[in-house]
């Protein structure tokens, strides 16, 4: 596999897309597109457009001879770290509501309480 082709397969898996979906955006079937990134078929500068356009990357960085890294563990947590903020969010509403009832529970005991002395 060439490195431009490895690059894209890597971006294009990153981004949860299918090598059919890839052909299909491109026009072109999903053997063709498979030749274009395991570098049997040579790409050309309009279908390297394409693909960039489809994958929202720079066409100059699928050229340049520099390994792209793909940051997936840091999104990872990103997004684990939002859930866990909403999380804490909806635990601290729960909290609030349950002592607000049994502050209400308290009154209510302690009004019945007062009545019977």
């Amino acid at each position: 596999m060439n490195s431009i082709g490895l690059k894209i397969k890597k971006i294009r898996e990153y981004n949860n897309l299918t090598q059919e979906y890839m052909a299909s955006q491109m026009d072109i079937s999903q053997p063709a597109y498979a030749q274009l990134e395991n570098g049997s078929s040579k790409i050309s500068s309009q279908r390297l457009k394409q693909i960039s356009k489809i994958l929202n990357v720079d066409p100059k960085n699928l050229e340049s001879c520099e390994e792209i890294t793909l940051n997936i563990h840091n999104n990872t947590l990103n997004y684990n770290s939002s859930i866990i903020k909403e999380l804490n969010s909806k635990q601290n509403e729960l909290y609030e509501r349950l002592l607000a009832e049994k502050n209400k529970v308290i009154e209510r005991l302690e009004n019945e309480l007062k009545k019977l002395k």
